[in-house]
């Protein structure tokens, strides 16, 4: 058996059997016919009455883009699909189920903003005719305002040959401590982690 597809720009279609794998070539699309016909020592067979077909488009595989984490008391993350086509819409999907408006595509990437529910979101295309899940996905979740440590501990009179170490306690969202020595003249601050050493400059 021989086969074949017009017009040839359609696609590829491999087989010498009773049937056959058609492959349409990326990016394109319309209507599409194949044939085949029969073969042997002898000769060939006409093309038989074709199958008439239509290749759609696919919607054209873009990435989510953005941070995922977002403070609490803010508005929310702000996912990015980094491009979009036109006559494709866009949905997106909470861990796996669909989740705000349908969004038209504009030909530029789009932004689907104060997102605050936690979990795992992706993005689908869609036509009329074909769907297409775009690349990646992303972890949405809050990140709560650090608390407020206690009040230092450590000497608190000293003599400028001494480096007193002062300390605090209850840290539990904080991912880095900021010290402050104040006046800023007293001496140098040296932290490490919830402890900090301290160089004076007075003299006793």
């Amino acid at each position: 058996y021989s086969w074949q597809v017009l017009p040839s720009s359609a696609g590829n279609i491999t087989g010498n059997d009773t049937s056959s794998i058609f492959t349409a070539s990326p990016g394109w699309s319309g209507a599409y016919t194949v044939s085949a016909k029969s073969v042997n020592q002898c000769g060939a067979s006409n093309w038989s009455v074709p199958l008439n077909g239509t290749v759609f488009h696919l919607p054209v595989s873009y990435s989510l883009q953005g941070e995922g984490s977002y403070c609490e008391n803010s508005t929310g993350a702000t996912i990015t699909l980094s491009g979009s086509e036109i006559a494709v819409d866009y949905q997106l999907y909470l861990d796996a189920s669909p989740t705000g408006p349908v969004m038209a595509g504009t030909g530029s990437a789009l932004n689907w903003q104060d997102i605050t529910a936690t979990g795992f979101y992706t993005i689908e295309a869609f036509t009329a005719n074909c769907t297409n899940e775009m690349a990646g996905q992303m972890y949405v979740y809050s990140i709560t305002t650090p608390n407020q440590p206690s009040t230092p501990v450590g000497p608190e009179v000293i003599c400028n040959n001494m480096t007193p170490v002062y300390s605090v306690q209850g840290i539990v969202t904080g991912d880095s401590l900021l010290w402050e020595l104040s006046p800023s003249t007293a001496g140098v601050l040296t932290p490490t982690g919830t402890t900090v050493n301290m160089r004076g400059s007075y003299f006793c």
